[in-house]
């Protein structure tokens, strides 16, 4: 499910990167400071990336592979219904923020 949540980010978002939803990051302070944030759960990770891009067109994002180990104890509090409908929800507002930024874009031509 991952590598088909992040090939589809990638595509909405413009974003050359292979994982899109992890939160291992770090950024640009200053670009960072620049971008008004809507999101209040998980899903700020794409929206940062998205609003970065749009702020700095020759945003790089580079990627050093992490691996996560198996969990040992306990079950994952992710309710399967819930994240899946968060996504969708995120991908249609990150659809909105793209086709918006756009629009000015060509607006202040």
């Amino acid at each position: 499910m991952s590598h088909i949540l992040n090939f589809v980010f990638r595509i909405i978002t413009g974003i050359k990167a292979k994982d899109i939803s992890t939160d291992f990051r770090m950024y640009d302070t200053k670009q960072l400071k620049a971008v008004k944030l809507t999101c209040q759960n998980y899903d700020i990770l794409q929206e940062v990336l998205l609003k970065m891009k749009i702020n700095n067109r020759k945003l790089v994002v580079k990627e050093t592979p992490i691996v996560f180990e198996k969990r040992l104890y306990g079950e994952s509090k992710r309710q399967l219904f819930k994240f899946i409908l968060g996504y969708v929800k995120t991908l249609f507002m990150l659809i909105g923020v793209r086709i918006n930024a756009s629009f000015n874009k060509n607006r202040q031509k």
